[in-house]
Parts: structure tokens; sequence; C-alpha cells
């Protein structure tokens, strides 16, 4: 999650230190926060993983409901289990001033215009924060998925976990998988993908390199930075 109050670690670097949530037995912070809420955690999110005759491509239709699964369970009891809550527009405020002063002055002037004018408008359209706070996985990316069989078998890193924008879960799938998956995604949810999910989306997916160079900064890691900056140049690129 790229924030800096719950800022994810780095991909490059975190690992599950084989730490494996499988949806299918409700195992790991799922069946803490089921256990809980004193619901039982046994298959809770099976019916999500289950692909219906008909379906069309299964991986989309697992991701959704997956997703649906987990922005289901109550924010209230998700409180009580001790899910911190994410302010975003707080959060990505004061990334924005980390950004300015030491992320701008490794970025081309078109790349750094490119960035910042992303990045405020996000913060300034109040849209942008108008949703109904969710418990959300917040890294549900491509590589997080257990995949059997063409079937998502399993779900990792809940390391991020927290009651926040629901949106956010669409991500890292956005950024990985690209946006006709997560068109598709959202259609099997009865969703759109509407223009501005699309805008928050491109943001996140720039904050998230952006936030793991300032990470490489802060730490003295010169590989991990200088590989976050490709990346955020290439989807900077794009962006234009």
């Amino acid at each position: 999650m790229p924030s800096t109050s719950f800022r994810q670690q780095p991909r490059a670097n975190s690992g599950h230190n084989g730490r494996h949530i499988d949806v299918a037995e409700g195992d790991g912070l799922t069946r803490l926060l089921f256990a809980c809420a004193g619901r039982p955690p046994k298959n809770a999110l099976s019916p999500a993983l289950e692909t219906p005759e008909g379906a069309g491509t299964a991986q989309p239709f697992q991701v959704a409901g997956l997703i649906d699964a987990i922005h289901a369970f109550p924010v209230a009891q998700a409180r009580d289990c001790g899910v911190p809550e994410w302010n975003l527009r707080g959060d990505f405020t004061d990334d924005l001033e980390q950004v300015r002063t030491d992320l701008v002055p490794l970025l081309t002037p078109q790349a750094a215009r490119t960035l910042l004018s992303v990045w405020e408008d996000y913060l300034a359209d109040d849209a942008n924060f108008d949703f109904a706070p969710t418990l959300v996985h917040a890294d549900v990316a491509v590589d997080h998925l257990l995949v059997t069989d063409a079937r998502i078998s399993g779900l990792i890193d809940f390391g991020d976990v927290a009651i926040g924008d629901p949106d956010y879960d669409l991500s890292y799938l956005f950024a990985g998988a690209g946006p006709a998956f997560v068109r598709r995604v959202q259609e099997h949810r009865g969703r759109p993908l509407s223009d501005r999910l699309v805008a928050k989306l491109r943001f996140w997916s720039l904050a998230d390199p952006a936030n793991d160079v300032l990470h490489g900064v802060e730490n003295d890691l010169p590989g991990f930075r200088d590989r976050s900056l490709r990346l955020l140049h290439e989807r900077l690129a794009s962006a234009r």
C-alpha cells in the first residue's frame, strides 16, 4: 500500500515468508478475522473461487468473487479485530511533499510534470474520496494469486490489509494484468470501469513505484531505487 503510514514493503524485497493464505480453507488472516467476528472460517471464501458453467474465462470471474468476498466482511467487526484505517488523502498528501523534494530531482522535467499533475489531480478531486470504508486486501496482485490448473486456488500476503477505498484492490491488477483484465473483473462484479476509476488506478500505478523510489532513497538501496525509477519512467511514458 503506497502511503506514508501504511507504506508497503517494496515488492522486490518483500516476501510472505512461506505464509500462504489459502482462501478455500480460510487460513491466516482470513481465519483470524472470521474468528474475531465469531463466524466460521472454514471455506469462508470458497464460493468466490467457484466458476459457474458458461461464465467464460475463469480467472477474472474468480478474482471478482474473491474481491467481493473480502469487501463483504463487516467493517465494524474488522475495526474490532484491530484492522487499521487508511487515510488515503492525508497519506498521499504527505507523500507528495517527499516526492517534490526527493523524487522530482531524479526525473526528467517532462516526467516530473506528468507525475505531479496526476498526483495533484487525484488529491484535488473530492469524488476520489467519496467511498464507503471497506475491508481491503490492498495488495491483490498477479504474483499474490496462486493458480492451479488455470484455477485460482489461494491468495498470499495479507500484510497490508486495511479499511479503505475498495477501488484500491484493483490497482495492482490494473498495473500487472492490464485494463482489459480489470474491465472483465468489473463486468463480473456488475460494475463499470469508468473514466474516473481508470484515472484513480493510473495514479496508484504511478504512486506505487514512486514510493518504492523513496524507500530506496531513504534506506540507501541504490539498486532497488534505480529499478523502481526505471519502472516509474516506463509508466509515466505510457501515461502521457
